[in-house]
């Protein structure tokens, strides 16, 4: 594309644990750049409270 772009990694909100591959769930292009959306396949609800939750 020859165009600058941009990513981001959404993350659900609360006491959930992320997982699996990473997926494109919204691809925004203009002149002048590419914004891409990220999120994981899996998400489990976390139990035993690891860092990230």
């Amino acid at each position: 594309m020859d165009k600058p772009y941009a990513f981001q990694i959404t993350y659900p909100r609360g006491k959930m644990e992320t997982g699996g591959s990473l997926r494109v769930v919204r691809l925004r292009e203009s002149e002048d750049r590419v914004d891409v959306i990220l999120a994981h396949e899996k998400y489990l609800r976390c139990e035993h409270r690891p860092p990230n939750c």
